[in-house]
């Protein structure tokens, strides 16, 4: 468990940081809206390092999102330890940045477990976790199958041992002035490969996770929480209609451009909630390279994808990927365009600012 010392020195060296890292006193949300680039788990430190000295002098990168699994984090039940998320708060602090973080519940790859093993302790019926089959998009030479996992979040113990995770995490980190969002994977089940899932435990899932989203509202009080939200059409109201209410940020995984069941069901949401939420949507690998899910392969030109999410989305927070692997072609492009578009020069890309009106202690800082 990371001891007190420790955290006291990380949060030292991030308030050294320049006075756009310094959270104002009083309250309000921390609220620096822009552009932030997403590095996937499998870049590692080496990518994180790298990535902050290409953007050291791109105005409008304003930070980094980066991946950590509830399994990375409790190794052992009640033992948080949010070292690695303070470590990384440190590097983006010195470039003068920020951070979201993205937990994921849900992993992509076989053998990488997304939850606590601890966990298999908590459940009634059946495994903490369930197997998924994969289509790595990827992958070189083409689309190859594999296995993830999820979570069986419709079982009682598991939702309170991740609520008591989040409490514990927010406990270690809603202070530290860099980090600016945390969010919620993907909504999207999988295809379940080695169990089969009963509509009601599925419904039951979508409820629990609403759940945890307020819990997660509540124990970061001064940082932006957001949920990804893309598939089933079931879980969006469940999901959605409560963020309002409680100030919870909507995401998503992709932007794409012709997309009809993304377009139908969950870009609808988007405009009625700017000024009210965060809107914070994800340019994905696919994304750069298909209109839709499973789409002809195209290059989609990088400015469509901006406009997109600016102006029909309403986006407060735009996320790109940085591929780690295929498409490495991409990466240079996005840069260029970071540094030439015609917002390049503002913090905020262009993106809209307001503070949202379901904070209601407001925003802390709009910049």
């Amino acid at each position: 468990m990371l001891n007190l010392t420790r955290r006291q020195m990380l949060a030292a060296a991030a308030a050294t940081c320049a006075p756009a890292l310094t959270h104002a006193q009083g309250g309000g949300m921390k609220w620096h809206p822009g552009q932030y680039i997403h590095i996937p788990s499998r870049g590692g430190t080496a990518a994180v390092e790298d990535t902050l000295d290409q953007i050291r002098n791109i105005q409008s990168a304003r930070g980094l999102q980066l991946r950590y699994t509830w399994a990375d984090l409790e190794t052992d039940e009640g033992k948080v330890d949010a070292s690695r998320i303070l470590e990384d708060l440190d590097r983006v602090s010195k470039y003068k940045k920020r951070l979201h973080v993205l937990l994921m519940l849900k992993s992509f790859a076989g053998g990488n477990r997304p939850v606590p093993e601890y966990l298999e302790r908590k459940t009634e019926r059946g495994a903490a976790t369930f197997n998924i089959g994969i289509e790595e998009k990827e992958a070189p030479g083409g689309p190859r199958k594999r296995n993830g996992q999820n979570i069986a979040l419709w079982e009682p113990g598991v939702l309170k041992s991740l609520e008591e995770f989040l409490r514990g995490l927010g406990r270690q980190l809603d202070g530290h002035p860099a980090l600016e969002g945390v969010a919620i994977n993907e909504t999207s089940l999988g295809r379940a490969a080695d169990r089969n899932i009963e509509d009601d435990d599925k419904i039951q899932f979508f409820k629990n996770l609403a759940s945890a989203n307020r819990t997660m509202r509540k124990a970061f009080p001064t940082t932006v929480t957001i949920q990804f939200v893309n598939f089933p059409k079931q879980a969006i109201p469940i999901l959605v209609d409560q963020m309002p209410d409680y100030g919870i940020g909507l995401g998503g995984p992709d932007v794409f451009l012709d997309d009809k069941s993304l377009r139908d069901n969950v870009y609808v949401r988007y405009p009625g909630l700017a000024g009210v939420i965060p809107l914070a949507p994800s340019v994905q690998y696919e994304n750069y390279v298909a209109l839709k899910h499973q789409g002809e392969r195209t290059m989609v030109p990088l400015e469509d994808l901006y406009n997109f999410a600016r102006n029909q989305l309403r986006a407060n927070y735009l996320f790109w990927t940085r591929p780690q692997q295929g498409l490495k072609n991409v990466w240079p492009d996005v840069l260029n365009f970071l540094k030439t578009h015609p917002q390049a020069s503002q913090l905020t890309g262009g993106l809209a600012t307001a503070c949202p009106s379901s904070f209601k202690g407001g925003c802390s800082a709009i910049s």
